[in-house]
């Protein structure tokens, strides 16, 4: 089945009008426990492929991705249970 290109990517239509499909994983399943520790994989992961590049400006660029995941790792272990951030 072909994409019709003028509609939104990820919706799908019902009877004219445009609906977003359901999520993979329900909203109401997700968790933010264990949020920081994937971001710091993240992180790690970006270190590993840093060391192993050749280009110093590549290198660079991957090192401040994996400060970026730092960041985000950083923000999810000062969330509470509700989403906020504390402090």
């Amino acid at each position: 089945m072909r994409r019709d290109k003028s509609r939104p990517a990820g919706c799908t239509a019902g009877r004219g009008a445009y609906r977003m499909r359901e999520p993979m994983i329900p909203v109401n399943k997700l968790s933010t426990s264990g949020i920081d520790e994937h971001w710091h994989k993240c992180a790690d992961e970006a270190r590993s492929v840093a060391d192993d590049m050749k280009d110093e400006i590549s290198k660079q660029m991957m090192l401040q991705i994996a400060d970026d995941y730092e960041r985000l790792a950083k923000r999810a272990a000062h969330r509470e249970p509700g989403g906020r951030l504390i402090g």
